[in-house]
């Protein structure tokens, strides 16, 4: 499988952090969904997303950033073809889990596994993107329902009671005569033998063999409806008996970087179950969160030494003296100072020198001054004020050197005078600020930082975008990616191999990566890592280059990836640390005190500032600017006096053409004439699924021609925009409300702050 390198990195989605760690076990996912895939492409095998991940599909098109699992389910037959030809199709190493052949997986499901053992093979590593713990998939299992409630009832009853018999036989609860009592009964009621003498698991085996067989005994024929029967449908979970026309159909919808089929009723489904099931709600369990966390314990347990990871080991001091000494501030006052001495020599000994002698004094003071200017334009730029004074203060030396007057020495001093006090203003006391941004992307978090210090004309401003670089699965550093093209044409750039640190050694540097070399998946160049940079400036000021949804510490998992930006040596070796709010100060705070010892709340508490983000609020519309529209978008969202109309992005879905076909197309022309009535003040973005008209196509030819006469009709018309590209940022930036189906295009109008209304077909 194909996954961008840029897939591994941490980010943030929907406010929530995301680390490198996460991105790997997702990706290790996605290879261990393509086998899957494979093999049921190859033997026609229909699979869905499952609940959670199916929910990521529709509402974040892709992983749900909380969550770190991958699950899929299959009806019964489907599944059990699964199971007869996957040991013969999967690749070496992988392994299907049921209850059948693995002593400790009690489950009626079956657990696809990429590898049964951590392994930190290079092979395996390459392959499975830098990620050694066991990764696999669930499939889940889909039975009918009775319509009969009585012989629905009937069959979970006699389920529950054979399973409860295998639970307590196996865990000692149910032994002895009344162990064989219940086993009788059993037998009797399913015209079976259990084996006399067959040891714990074995019996618990047939056992559970059984209560499968329960399980899919209707046919889709006696059915109305589907359920995961261990433990929704046992356990009266009615809400989770599905209508089996939901399943009928596949429907492919993007998923990260693949295409995952989801049921064909996968709208009414996530409505039955979650209601408003767009409103992000963060309610998951944080026990098994990340799913890998326990197998790394358990690895550290049995190893002899530290697994590789930041430890914090004090905070060690930096020598500003000698960061000051040899910087051009320190240096051009010293030698400014032997200057100084030369001229007061001259001053002293006009008369007396001897010319052979006063020539050296000449040439070694003319030679210094060169030696200044030279360093200073190296440093500052050609056309320094201080390096014109130096320049007419060599000529003023040459002079004096050819003719000795008192004349010719004063002009000499008053120069060195007036260079004194060029070095003081122009030099010593300007401050200088640099900024060390990795990613073009992130340049909006220090963006307001940098116009400030633009204003500041006390402050010399430097912009050196750094080199990054992805790690090899070992954590070597491979594929330089460096960004400078990519900034805004109004900030001007200066190369990271043509700024002397050491030379400017400036008042403050600003950085936006915390890792050094801790994430397992990028870094930026060594030279840059803050443990270096803490001893080229007086102040080492780390930004974040997101924006998190406000948590508390009872947030489990937010606060638990803490861990992964917070207890960083960016962090740790900066001198302040600008974060969002007061609130995610004392999360840094205490997370920061957990993983350096009580002793050090109070560093903590003085380092890290409250202040708010610094990104700017630069909007994400293209209004008033959008030069970069699609050909025909203006005419549509301009009025006739040339001010803007409000423009409504109207997505429609793959699942409400399928499951309401008719009754859809009567809604969407509806709305198209609403659309019409007001197009003087609003204009409509229609943007369809991407893969509505091949789907329909193939699977549903007469709505394929209905649907296809819908989009001439609003063509002709000039309803309004028609955007069928796979491109979501240009009709997210340019909109005003979503209105339409759910979709990841409304969630990331939510998260710009625009207003989001669901339609639901024949409802409104």
């Amino acid at each position: 499988m194909e996954i961008q390198e840029s897939f591994l990195e941490p980010e943030v989605r929907d406010g929530f952090y995301i680390p490198s760690a996460v991105k790997q076990a997702w990706a290790a996912e996605l290879e261990v969904l393509a086998e899957i895939d494979r093999i049921c492409k190859k033997h026609n095998i229909p699979y869905f997303a499952d609940w959670g991940t199916l929910l990521g599909a529709v509402r974040h098109g892709g992983f749900i950033p909380w969550d770190d699992d991958l699950d899929i389910t299959m009806k019964r037959a489907d599944y059990e073809r699964f199971l007869q030809v996957a040991p013969k199709e999967m690749p070496d190493g992988f392994a299907v889990f049921t209850y059948e052949n693995h002593p400790d997986f009690w489950h009626f499901l079956a657990r696809f596994v990429a590898k049964n053992r951590i392994c930190f093979e290079e092979e395996h590593l390459k392959k499975f993107h830098g990620f050694p713990y066991i990764v696999g998939i669930d499939i889940f299992v889909l039975d009918y329902v009775s319509v009969d409630e009585a012989r629905e009832e009937d069959r979970d009853k006699l389920a529950r009671y054979v399973i409860a018999a295998a639970d307590k036989i196996a865990d000692g609860g149910l032994v002895g005569a009344e162990a064989d009592r219940v086993l009788d009964e059993i037998e009797q009621m399913f015209d079976t033998t259990l084996g006399s003498g067959a040891d714990i698991y074995a019996l618990r085996v047939q056992l559970y063999r059984i209560a499968e067989k329960l399980f899919a005994m209707f046919s889709e024929e006696e059915s109305r409806e589907l359920t995961r029967m261990m433990p929704d449908g046992l356990y009266g979970n009615r809400y989770l008996r599905l209508p089996k026309q939901y399943y009928e159909k596949q429907v492919w919808l993007p998923f990260e970087n693949i295409l995952l089929p989801v049921p064909s009723g996968y709208d009414e489904m996530l409505r039955k179950r979650y209601g408003d099931y767009m409103k992000l709600v963060r309610n998951c369990g944080g026990h098994d969160y990340p799913f890998f966390a326990a197998q790394k314990k358990q690895l550290q347990a049995v190893l002899d030494f530290e697994m590789p990871g930041y430890k914090y080991k004090g905070i060690s001091p930096r020598d500003a003296a000698r960061g000051r000494e040899k910087s051009l501030k320190g240096i051009v006052t010293q030698q400014y100072q032997e200057l100084e001495k030369y001229v007061q020599v001259l001053s002293e000994n006009l008369n007396d020198v001897q010319r052979e002698a006063d020539a050296g004094i000449f040439q070694a003071s003319q030679q210094l001054a060169i030696d200044m200017g030279t360093l200073i334009e190296s440093c500052k730029g050609e056309g320094h004020p201080t390096v014109r004074i130096l320049e007419a203060y060599c000529e003023a030396i040459f002079a004096l050197s050819e003719n000795h007057t008192k004349e010719l020495l004063h002009q000499l001093e008053e120069l060195l005078f007036r260079l004194g006090e060029s070095i003081q203003k122009d030099i010593v006391e300007r401050k200088e600020a640099v900024f060390l941004p990795y990613k073009a992307s992130q340049w909006e978090y220090m963006q307001s930082v940098w116009q400030a210090a633009m204003e500041d004309e006390a402050c010399d401003v430097y912009v050196i975008p750094i080199p990054y670089f992805y790690k090899e699965y070992d954590g070597a550093l491979r594929d330089m990616q460096y960004e400078a093209e990519q900034f805004p044409e109004n900030v001007k750039i200066v190369r990271y191999d043509a700024f002397d640190f050491e030379l400017h050694y400036p008042e403050m540097i600003f950085i936006q990566n915390p890792y050094d070399e801790f994430d397992p998946v990028i870094s930026v160049h060594t030279f840059f890592y803050s443990a270096n940079l803490k001893d080229y400036t007086e102040q080492l000021i780390y930004i974040p280059p997101f924006v998190l949804e406000e948590f508390d510490k009872n947030s489990y998992r937010e606060y638990y990836n803490m861990q992964y930006y917070c207890t960083m040596p960016g962090v740790v070796n900066a001198d302040k640390v600008i974060v969002q709010s007061e609130n995610m100060k004392q999360l840094y705070v205490e997370k920061l005190t957990e993983f350096a010892g009580e002793d050090t709340r109070q560093i903590w508490e003085e380092k890290i500032l409250g202040l708010g983000s610094p990104k700017e609020d630069i909007g994400n519309s293209l209004q008033g600017d959008e030069a970069g529209l699609p050909e025909g978008w203006r005419s549509f969202m301009e009025k006739e006096d040339g001010s803007r109309k409000k423009v409504v992005l109207y997505y429609t879905g793959l699942s409400s053409f399928i499951q309401y076909r008719e009754q859809m197309i009567a809604k969407v022309k509806e709305v198209f004439r609403v659309f019409s009535e007001n197009r003087e003040d609003i204009a409509v973005l229609w943007k369809p699924h991407p893969l509505i008209r091949t789907t329909l196509e193939q699977s549903e030819p007469e709505l394929y021609q209905e649907y296809c006469l819908l989009g001439r009709e609003f063509l002709e018309n000039a309803v309004g925009i028609l955007d069928e590209t796979s491109d979501t940022e240009m009709a997210v930036a340019v909109c005003d409300a979503y209105y339409g189906d759910a979709s990841p295009l409304a969630q990331m109008c939510r998260n710009a702050g625009k207003p989001v209304m669901m339609q639901k077909c024949g409802n409104g």
